[in-house]
C-alpha cells in the first residue's frame, strides 16, 4: 500500500500520470490517494498516515507547523517538485476584465491591481495564500470569496463575483471564451513541494518519487 496525500490541483495534474507510471513497475502495489488540507497533509506525512503527500507550503511553514506539534522540524525530507504560473482571471464584461484587456497578452499585472479589486481564491490556512499575503505585507487585499478549489473559483468569476487568482494550467479554451486572464508575477508562481519521512527507505516510495519527477520532467 502506498498512500499519498494531494490537494485538488495535484489530484488533476499530477497524480494520473503518476499513478499510470506507479502501476507498471508496481504491479502488486495498492495505490491509495487522499484529497485533504494542506496542514493535514504535513502532519499526517510526519505521522505516518501517509507515505508522500504535495503542499504549497514553503519550508518554513512546514517546520513551524510541525514545531507547533512538538515535531522535530528534520521529520520530513522537502523536495521541490514544480512551479506553475499563477494569473487573474475575470469575465470580460466585468469592470475587471475591462482593465484586464488593456494589458498585453504577454505583460505582468502589476500587484497594486490586487488591492484595487475583490478577489477569488484559497482560504486564509491555504498555504498559496499564506505566501501571497506574507510579499503583499505593504498592501490590503480584500477576498470576496475564498475556498472551495480552483473550479470553483473559476466559476465565482465567471458569474462576475470578482477576480480568481488560480494557476495557469486550470484555465480552458472554454473559459477563455467568456473571461479574461493575464499572468501575475513570477513571484507568486505556485511552488509545490513533495514531503516524504526523513526515515524513509522504502524502495515503494522511492518509485513513487521517480514517477513524480518524470511527470514533472
Amino acid at each position: 500500500m502506498l498512500r499519498i496525500g494531494v490537494g485538488s490541483f495535484a489530484a488533476e495534474h499530477y497524480l494520473p500520470g503518476v499513478i499510470g507510471k506507479l502501476r507498471k513497475v508496481l504491479q502488486d502495489c495498492q495505490v491509495e490517494t487522499h484529497v485533504c488540507r494542506g496542514h493535514e497533509r504535513i502532519l499526517g506525512t510526519a505521522r505516518g498516515a501517509y507515505d508522500l503527500s504535495i503542499v504549497t507550503h514553503d519550508r518554513s511553514q512546514i517546520r513551524q507547523m510541525l514545531g507547533d506539534q512538538r515535531i522535530s522540524e528534520n521529520a520530513l525530507h522537502i523536495e521541490l517538485l514544480g512551479r506553475h504560473p499563477m494569473s487573474v482571471l475575470a469575465r470580460k464584461d466585468s469592470d475587471a476584465g475591462i482593465q484586464l484587456a488593456q494589458f498585453a497578452e504577454d505583460q505582468i499585472v502589476p500587484l497594486k491591481h490586487l488591492s484595487q479589486w475583490e478577489l477569488i481564491g484559497p482560504d486564509r490556512q491555504s498555504g498559496l495564500r499564506r505566501q501571497l499575503e506574507q510579499r503583499l505585507r505593504t498592501k490590503s487585499l480584500y477576498f470576496a470569496v475564498e475556498g472551495g478549489g480552483w473550479s470553483a473559483a473559476k466559476q465565482f468569476a465567471l458569474h462576475g463575483l470578482g477576480v480568481a487568482i488560480v494557476p495557469q494550467a486550470t484555465i480552458t479554451e472554454a473559459d477563455q471564451k467568456k473571461m479574461i486572464h493575464r499572468r501575475l508575477s513570477p513571484d507568486f508562481d505556485r511552488t509545490d513541494f513533495l514531503l516524504f519521512r526523513s526515515d524513509e527507505s522504502s524502495d515503494v516510495v522511492l518509485q513513487a518519487k521517480n514517477a513524480f519527477a518524470q511527470e514533472l520532467g
